[in-house]
């Protein structure tokens, strides 16, 4: 009862006390589920006001690690899509502030940034300086592109061209990102095609299941894929996951007779060994 009573009420007491456990360097898990925490996320979601007085804290405090908390506060309360009045403080953050302040813009932003087109250019240019100095922020940056928006052919050709190069990064998880942007914003030309067959020899397990994956899309004709695909079914020490969907994949095209006959040799294995194809060849 006496912590029920002493629990903080109003938006500055909820900041203030989430500051003081801050300083305390709690389990992030135990400040998720803390009192505080929670009661700002409700106080965001009814409370203009409070909006206000925490998007004004945020700004004060971005980059510092009361600044990251109310951050992840913001976006699970809805970030820019459910409080449009983040849009220009995370676009203040992506023009003026640090590594970290940019962090927590790209976290408000979520994946909204492939609906706005001043977002969208932001990180745009953002991902030009950072593509190679800070895996980060080019994760962050790109992830935030994964949706794709209502926008002009020359807005998808800027995010390809920012994209697509990031393909190829030392990071995997860069790559990863890329290529989840790419699966969504490109069509069927010969360069994407080319940077999908790449990836599905890539030595990141993620990466090559996206790729595989992307492959089998419908996007890509039977001719342009199949080798990439029958290679992985053949591969005897290819990821599980990566030779389903390429398995998958397969199953919707209509196979030659070599190709029908590697299939069936990895069905047939993949019976043997008790596994479960995703699907089977009509």
């Amino acid at each position: 009862m006496a912590e029920t009573e002493a629990a903080p009420r109003d938006t500055h007491e909820l900041l203030g006390a989430l500051d003081a456990k801050l300083a305390q360097n709690p389990d992030m898990d135990a400040l998720r589920n803390s009192p505080e925490f929670q009661q700002l996320i409700a106080h965001l979601q009814s409370d203009p006001a409070a909006r206000n007085q925490v998007i004004s804290q945020f700004l004060h405090a971005s980059g510092t690690d009361l600044g990251n908390t109310l951050s992840e506060i913001l976006a699970m309360s809805g970030g820019v899509e459910v409080m449009p009045e983040l849009k220009d403080a995370a676009s203040q953050l992506l023009r003026d502030g640090n590594d970290e302040q940019r962090l927590n813009a790209l976290q408000l932003i979520g994946g909204a940034a492939g609906n706005d087109p001043k977002l969208r250019s932001q990180v745009i240019d953002m991902l030009h300086k950072v593509a190679d100095s800070d895996p980060r922020l080019a994760s962050a940056a790109i992830s935030s592109l994964n949706r794709q928006g209502v926008s002009t052919r020359t807005e998808h050709q800027d995010v390809i061209r920012a994209v697509s190069p990031l393909a190829a990064s030392a990071d995997p998880e860069v790559r990863r990102n890329s290529l989840q942007v790419l699966t969504q914003w490109t069509g069927k030309d010969q360069s994407t095609l080319e940077i999908f067959t790449k990836a599905a020899r890539d030595s990141d397990t993620g990466v090559r299941n996206l790729a595989v994956s992307a492959l089998g899309n419908g996007s890509f004709s039977y001719e342009n894929v199949r080798d990439s695909l029958l290679a992985v079914l053949q591969n005897p020490s290819e990821d599980l996951k990566v030779q389903a969907a390429a398995q998958q994949a397969l199953s919707s095209f209509p196979l030659d007779e070599q190709a029908l006959k590697i299939y069936q040799e990895y069905m047939a294995s993949v019976k043997t060994e008790g596994g479960s194809p995703s699907g089977a060849f009509n």
